[in-house]
C-alpha cells in the first residue's frame, strides 16, 4: 500500500513533468512575495509569515487547485484550517511525558492527546468538505490548467476510500507546510549576521541576472553561491532534525557494537550529522564556501554527511521541490532588497539564533526585518 501511495505522489504530484507544469504558480507566488515586501517600504516585516504564505500557496494549488493564504476569497474556515495544520506540526514535537511513562498515557496529564484529537477532527472535517465538493462539482480542465492532485485521487474512484484520500493529502500538507519557509528564515538570519556572505551572493546575482528582472528558476543553475548558502543553511540549521525512522527487519543484527532486535525503531539524527566535526571543519560556523570547495556534495541522500531530506527508499519525495524553493527564496530576497533589523539591534552579529525544541526546529524568536527595495518598481 505504501508503495502505491509513493507511486501516486511521485507520478502525479512531484515528477519532473508535473513540477514543470507548476512553474507558473511558483513564479507567480515568488512575484507576489517580492511585490508584497516592496509595498512595506521601510516597515518591519514578520518574514516567517510571508514565506509561509508563499510556500503554502504553492502546495495547496498543486493539491487542490487554489491558494489558501492571503487570498481575498478565503473564509475564516480556511484560515482556521491552515492554523490547525501549523499547530499540529508544532504539537507533534512537544515533549510528552507519556512517551517516557506509557502507564500514565490514559491520564493525558498535559492535555496533548485531547488537543491533538481536536486539531485532527478540525482538519479532517475541512478536507472531507473539500473532497465532497470536488466530487459533486468536478472542475472542467483545460490545457492551460493542470489537474490538481485531489482530482487525480478522485479519478481513482473506489480504489481509494475517502479516508485514504484524506490521509494522503494530510501527509503531504504536514510534511511540506513549514519546512521550506523555516529554512529560508534561517538562511536570511545567517546572511544578516554575515554581511560579507550576503554581498557575495548579491554580486553573483547582479552579474548573472542583472537588475531589470527578478531572478527565476532558470537562473539558479548559474548561481552556485546561492546553492552553497542553501546547503550550508540545511547543514547548520537543520529544520527536520530527525530523518524518517527505520525499522529493523530480520533481527537481531549487530551494529557498531549494539544488538538491535527485530522491530527496533531507529531514528537518524541528520542534525547531529551536520554538526559532526569528523565530517565538517568548524561545524558551528556559517561558511557557504565549504560547498563551493565541495560541489559534489548534494542534499538528496547520496552523501551521508548531509541528509536534510533523509536517504534511501524513504527519502523525502519533495526534496527537489523543497530545495529549489529555498534557493529561489534566498535569491529573491537577496536580489530584491536591502535589509535592516528591527528595533535597537545595531549589531547583526548579536541577532538571537536560539531554536525551539521539537519535531521541527525553528527560530525561537521569529525574524523581524525591514525590507528596502533596491530595484526599479516595475521589476516587482
Amino acid at each position: 500500500r505504501n508503495q502505491l501511495y509513493r507511486k501516486l505522489i511521485n507520478t502525479h504530484l512531484l515528477s519532473p513533468t508535473k513540477l514543470k507544469v507548476y512553474d507558473g504558480i511558483r513564479r507567480e507566488e515568488q512575484c507576489r512575495l517580492a511585490r508584497s515586501l516592496s509595498y512595506e517600504r521601510g516597515n518591519p516585516v514578520l518574514l516567517r509569515q510571508k514565506l509561509h504564505n508563499m510556500n503554502m500557496n504553492v502546495i495547496t494549488y498543486m493539491l487542490f487547485g487554489k491558494r489558501f493564504c492571503g487570498h481575498h476569497k478565503n473564509t475564516a474556515n480556511v484560515d482556521e484550517f491552515v492554523q490547525a495544520i501549523v499547530e499540529t506540526v508544532r504539537l507533534a514535537g512537544v515533549f510528552n511525558v507519556s512517551d517516557y511513562i506509557p502507564g500514565i498515557r490514559w491520564l493525558d496529564v498535559q492535555g496533548l492527546e485531547k488537543k491533538y484529537k481536536q486539531l485532527m477532527d478540525r482538519i479532517n472535517r475541512h478536507l472531507l468538505s473539500i473532497l465532497r465538493d470536488r466530487q459533486e462539482d468536478p472542475p472542467v480542465f483545460t490545457s492551460d490548467e493542470p489537474m490538481a492532485f485531489i482530482d487525480v485521487l478522485i479519478s481513482m474512484g473506489e480504489k481509494l476510500s475517502n479516508t485514504t484520500k484524506i490521509t494522503l493529502l494530510l501527509d503531504i500538507l504536514l510534511g511540506a507546510v513549514d519546512t521550506s519557509a523555516l529554512s529560508l528564515e534561517w538562511a536570511m538570519a545567517e546572511l544578516l549576521r554575515h554581511p560579507a556572505e550576503f554581498s557575495r551572493a548579491r554580486s553573483q546575482i547582479d552579474a548573472i541576472v542583472g537588475k531589470e528582472k527578478l531572478v527565476d528558476e532558470s537562473d539558479i543553475a548559474k548561481l552556485p553561491y546561492v546553492e552553497a548558502i542553501a546547503k550550508e543553511t540545511m547543514r547548520l540549521r537543520s529544520v527536520a532534525p530527525l530523518a524518517l525512522p527505520k525499522i529493523v527487519q530480520g533481527g537481531p543484527i549487530e551494529l557498531d557494537g549494539y544488538t538491535l532486535l527485530d522491530g527496533t525503531v531507529i531514528y537518524i539524527s541528520s542534525y547531529s550529522i551536520g554538526l559532526d566535526e569528523r565530517f565538517w571543519k568548524d561545524p558551528l560556523e556559517f561558511r557557504p564556501q565549504r560547498f563551493i570547495d565541495l560541489p559534489d556534495i548534494d542534499v538528496f541522500g547520496q552523501n551521508f554527511n548531509l541528509l536534510p531530506f533523509g536517504t534511501g527508499r524513504r527519502v523525502c519525495p519533495g526534496a527537489k521541490l523543497g530545495f529549489d524553493a529555498v534557493q529561489m527564496g534566498i535569491a529573491t530576497l537577496v536580489q530584491g532588497f536591502d535589509w535592516k533589523l528591527d528595533g535597537d539591534l545595531d549589531d547583526p552579529a548579536k541577532l538571537n539564533m536560539d531554536q525551539t525544541f521539537g519535531l521541527v526546529c525553528q527560530k525561537s524568536q521569529p525574524l523581524v526585518a525591514i525590507p528596502i527595495p533596491r530595484l526599479d518598481s516595475h521589476v516587482y
